[in-house]
């Protein structure tokens, strides 16, 4: 590894994860996407309360999406005494701020376990000489029906380590920074994902 993004088939890398009982197991919710149960979302402490349970790892998104109408309880969190709007020419959210450090941990759970993204993996700051200093966001919205999903793309791996297991219906996830590895994105299959069942 040399901290770029990776994919492995087969297993894992012992470097990385040690061994299996290391990782945070979630059973799937069904076996047509890697769907499991979210609850208890958080930001500074405060109980976002959102209208879906179900969670998405999916790897051909780039953000955490958030369902239009659960997205505006988090933005409000958000935006609390700061100057925010979209980042001209973009569709990004973005807020003025000192640093990434201005902003929280957010939490939640998947399945029994606690998960936990850090404001350095979904923002990204952008220092100005000119005039205050962007936290631009790493997380959107879309609008969906009643529910939604949310869907934990690129955002979410760059804070986890992520192992599917097509056998077993289940996901494994390890928190990079739980033993100082590096921050690579790497998302692990077992070998009989070859037996295409999604």
């Amino acid at each position: 590894m040399n901290g770029t993004s990776s994919i492995l088939f087969g297993g894992y890398d012992n470097e990385l994860i040690k061994n299996d009982k290391a990782l945070s197991w979630v059973d799937l919710k069904n076996s047509s996407y890697w769907t499991v149960d979210i609850d208890n979302f958080k930001y500074d402490g405060t109980e976002l309360s959102l209208r879906t349970s179900s969670a998405r790892i999916d790897t051909g998104i780039s953000y955490i999406l958030l369902e239009s109408r659960d997205f505006s309880s988090l933005w409000t969190q958000f935006k609390k005494g700061r100057t925010c709007g979209y980042i001209s020419g973009s569709t990004q959210l973005a807020c003025t701020c000192d640093s990434v450090k201005d902003f929280k941990d957010i939490k939640f759970k998947l399945g029994d376990h606690d998960m936990k993204i850090s404001s350095s993996a979904y923002i990204k700051f952008y220092n100005s000489t000119s005039s205050n200093n962007t936290c631009a966001f790493l997380i959107g919205s879309y609008s969906g029906s009643s529910g939604g999903i949310v869907y934990l793309g690129y955002t979410f791996m760059r804070e986890y380590y992520i192992y599917h297991d097509v056998t077993a219906q289940r996901v494994g996830l390890y928190r990079k920074g739980s033993s100082g590895h590096p921050s690579v994105i790497l998302t692990i299959i077992t070998l009989v994902v070859l037996i295409v069942s999604f």
